[in-house]
């Protein structure tokens, strides 16, 4: 192993790694600023405690950094921002007549507020309150799932059992019959008045002669 690791087991090495750790970096691009490659760095990270406990601190600081800035994006906050602003300037005489203007350039602090992140507040919730706050679908569970099959088959038996459908013979025997109400008795002859009789033969009279009335 190197003895390049003297210099980074050293407070100040320490230090320039939780640096590096906190701003997000990644083994291999830390590996690159300290001129050895990723391997090395694990196993200095195995050999020597305090290298690995600087660079966990570090990414624990960053995480702590983001869960920050994630908050107050949740909330909403202000801040002051370095503005230039136009000043115009005019001078009058004793009788109040402008006499000169002229304008110019100052840097000056506004204020200025960031509204509430919606979508920042639902992520926060459902990871730090999930059983309030994550989406989840609703499942009917297996056994209220086995209950309501069971209670369809009774209806469907219950139903059967009234049509005499789906019975075996045994049981459909056994089943009442299905009162019709008469309609299975022949339809009433209809009463036609005498309409049915045979027509009365026509009386000619004298129409047979053709003698005029």
């Amino acid at each position: 192993m190197s003895a390049k690791y003297a210099e980074w087991i050293a407070p100040e090495g320490l230090e320039k790694v939780k640096g590096w750790a906190a701003q997000g970096l990644t083994v291999t691009e830390i590996a690159g600023n300290i001129g050895v490659k990723p391997k090395t760095l694990y196993d200095w990270r195995v050999k020597f405690p305090e290298f690995a406990a600087a660079m966990d601190a570090g990414k624990t600081d960053a995480v702590v950094l983001v869960e920050n800035a994630l908050f107050r994006k949740c909330l909403g906050y202000t801040v002051e921002v370095l503005k230039t602003f136009k000043v115009r300037e005019a001078k009058y005489d004793k009788q109040g007549k402008k006499v000169s203007e002229k304008e110019r350039l100052v840097q000056g602090v506004d204020q200025v507020h960031v509204p509430a992140d919606v979508q920042a507040q639902k992520f926060f919730l459902t990871n730090r309150a999930p059983d309030d706050w994550k989406n989840r679908m609703e499942v009917t569970p297996p056994a209220a799932a086995g209950a309501l099959e069971k209670y369809l088959k009774k209806l469907e038996d219950a139903e059967d059992a009234e049509t005499g459908e789906g019975l075996n013979p045994s049981a459909a025997a056994a089943a009442p019959p299905f009162d019709k109400g008469g309609m299975d008795r022949p339809a009433a002859l209809l009463d036609m008045g005498g309409m049915d009789k045979p027509a009365a033969p026509l009386d000619s009279g004298d129409m047979e002669t053709g003698d005029a009335p």
